[in-house]
């Protein structure tokens, strides 16, 4: 009986563990695919933009996402394209996102197989 409880308590341990392990793990890349993927997009756009002649700032915290320097010279054309392409690249990092936790939750279930 004693032997059998010291085995519960290490096996309750080693789940909370294994648990512990995977969350930080799902929170650790989410904060690499924002924060990294954030700079990528920013430098992204205003890269491309720049290539078009354009002057401007990406900026995701407001609701103007895109500012620039001198809006009198760009055209609407240009304005929707760059809207467009900050769309698709956020929409891809949610969708990263979303398929790093979906990859966590079948690293989890796979390695339950073995415990």
């Amino acid at each position: 009986m004693f032997f059998l409880g010291i085995h519960l308590s290490i096996q309750s341990w080693y789940e909370g563990f294994y648990s512990a392990a995977l969350g930080l793990s799902v929170l650790v890349g989410i904060f690499y695919i924002v924060t990294y993927g954030y700079r990528f997009v920013k430098s992204r756009i205003e890269k491309i933009a720049e290539n078009r002649g354009v002057s401007c700032k990406v900026l995701l915290q407001r609701t103007q996402t895109i500012w620039y320097s001198q809006p009198k010279q760009v055209t609407k054309k240009q304005r929707v394209y760059l809207e467009l392409l900050l769309f698709l690249h956020v929409f891809g990092l949610i969708l990263i996102g979303i398929l790093w936790l979906g990859l966590m939750v079948g690293l989890a279930m796979f390695l339950q197989i073995f415990s």
